[in-house]
């Protein structure tokens, strides 16, 4: 019994960590479903609770920060508000209809074109567009490295 509850967390962390590749998965809260089936499961041979809240903390940190980081990026690179906006926007509906291509392609698109309703050059929209995915792509680092270094500690706990 306590192997199969192994190998199904462990698909879990799999699709999470695929997930960051795949994004119409989200990634960490697969690997925090993960973590809280193992504890349901085996509880007094699983991790306790306390790993299993601070690893939702970390999950909805991750979460919110995948949302966050095209907003963010735009903004360092010099984009309005509107152009911040865009890029975020661009990267939710990326991400929803078009899978990875929708991801890399959304937060640039949105920003360049929210920047151009603002009558910005060329020049500052593609920086927007260019600041909207490099935060997109910190994102998926930050939530890669969140979920690995929860499966690391998940294993190391038990």
């Amino acid at each position: 019994m306590e192997h199969l509850a192994l190998v199904v967390s462990s698909v879990f962390f799999f699709v999470g960590v695929l997930g960051i590749f795949l994004p119409v998965l989200p990634s960490t809260i697969f690997v925090w479903a993960g973590i809280i089936i193992h504890q349901l499961w085996m509880a007094p041979y699983s991790v306790g609770w306390q790993f299993v809240i601070l690893a939702g903390i970390l999950t909805l940190l991750g979460e919110l920060l995948d949302f966050a980081a095209s907003y963010l990026g735009a903004k360092k690179l010099g984009a309005t508000w509107k152009g911040a906006l865009g890029g975020l926007i661009g990267a939710i509906v990326g991400a929803i209809f078009f899978s990875l291509p929708g991801l890399i392609l959304g937060p640039i698109l949105g920003a360049m074109l929210f920047e151009f309703i603002e009558q910005r050059s060329w020049r500052a929209a593609s920086k927007a567009g260019l600041g909207a995915i490099l935060g997109a792509i910190f994102a998926q680092g930050a939530k890669l490295a969140i979920s690995l270094g929860l499966i690391i500690a998940f294993y190391y706990q038990l």
